[in-house]
């Protein structure tokens, strides 16, 4: 149980190191988990599946659009990065 802490932990930890480097916000744990219940309600704008585990969404959250990538097995985010570093055509409406 420790070692799923500590994986969770540094995925929180990654997740919001990349936000404040990406788009200039610190962000809270409690964020990341403001975040995660979005995805889990349906609130992505656009989704689509990267893997068996991961799902990339597009959602807004305090007036940022930005891409996480979300792990089902964890009920974690992996990383956030801008929406343009991605093709939005290959999105699709989950």
């Amino acid at each position: 149980m420790a070692v799923k802490n500590m994986k969770n932990n540094s995925m929180d930890y990654h997740t919001i190191k990349r936000f404040k480097e990406r788009f200039g916000i610190s962000l809270e744990p409690n964020n990341i988990r403001e975040i995660v219940n979005i995805i889990k309600r349906g609130g992505a704008k656009k989704s689509v599946k990267q893997t068996n585990t991961r799902t990339v969404h597009v959602l807004e959250y305090h007036g940022i659009e930005f891409a996480a990538v979300y792990n089902h097995q964890r009920k974690h985010l992996h990383t956030v990065f801008p929406v343009e570093w991605m093709d939005i055509d290959e999105y699709v409406n989950e």
